[in-house]
C-alpha cells in the first residue's frame, strides 16, 4: 500500500486487523528456508561479514528485534521480536511516498537445534506492494566470521508496483544492501 500521508497508529492497528484476516499474497511459502528461489519472480541473494564470533550475539539479539529494519529507515508495527506466524506492518519512506507493507513470518529458526544459526523468513500479504518471501540469516562461519544474508523473490503485487516493476526491482535491491548495513551499524553499536 502506497500513501501520501505518514499512517497514524490508528492507520496501522486497522491495516494490521485487516491484514490477521488474510492469506499470503504468493504460493511458494518457506522456499527460502531450503534457499529455493521458485520460477517467476525477481530475487536477490546478498550477504556481507558482521565481523569476528564474538559479535554473533549481539548479531542474532539485533535480528530478532528488527535492527536491520530500523537502522535502514523502517519501522516494523508491532514493535515486537520476531514470532513464527506473527504479523507485521514494515513501514518506509520512499521519497514522496509511504510504504506500507503487510508481512507475516513464515519460519524462526530455532537456537536449540541450530546453535550456530539464527534466521527468520517473512512472506507478503494482500495489500503490500510486492508479491514473495524475505529470509535474514545470521551465521557463524567455520572460519570465526559472523555473516549476515538476505535471501528475497518477488513479483509486482500491487497495479501500482506492476505499472513501475524495474522501479521496484531497484527500490527492492536498494532495501536489500539497506538492511545489511543496518544490522552491520547495530552490530558496531554494540
Amino acid at each position: 500500500m502506497l500513501r501520501f500521508q505518514e499512517p497514524t497508529p490508528e492507520d496501522l492497528d486497522h491495516l494490521l486487523t485487516v491484514a490477521e484476516d488474510h492469506d499470503f499474497s504468493y504460493s511458494d511459502l518457506g522456499s527460502t528456508r531450503a534457499g529455493f528461489v521458485p520460477p517467476g519472480y525477481s530475487h536477490d541473494r546478498c550477504s556481507l561479514v558482521l565481523g569476528p564470533d564474538t559479535c554473533f550475539d549481539a548479531a542474532v539479539s539485533g535480528l530478532k528485534h528488527w535492527a536491520a529494519h530500523k537502522h535502514a529507515g523502517a519501522r516494523v508495527f508491532p514493535d515486537d521480536p520476531v514470532s513464527s506466524g506473527a504479523t507485521h506492518i514494515i513501514v518506509s519512506r520512499v521519497g514522496p511516498l509511504w510504504v506500507l507493507a503487510p508481512v507475516r513470518l513464515v519460519f524462526v529458526t530455532d537456537r536449540l537445534h541450530h546453535p550456530d544459526s539464527f534466521s527468520f523468513a517473512y512472506g507478503t500479504l494482500p495489500g503490500h506492494p510486492e508479491q514473495g518471501e524475505q529470509c535474514f540469516t545470521v551465521q557463524s562461519k567455520s572460519g570465526g566470521e559472523v555473516e549476515f544474508e538476505v535471501v528475497a523473490f518477488y513479483r509486482p503485487g500491487e497495479l501500482f508496483a506492476k505499472a513501475v516493476g524495474r522501479v521496484t526491482t531497484s527500490l527492492q535491491h536498494t532495501l536489500t544492501r539497506r538492511y545489511l548495513e543496518g544490522l552491520r551499524s547495530h552490530v558496531a553499536a554494540t
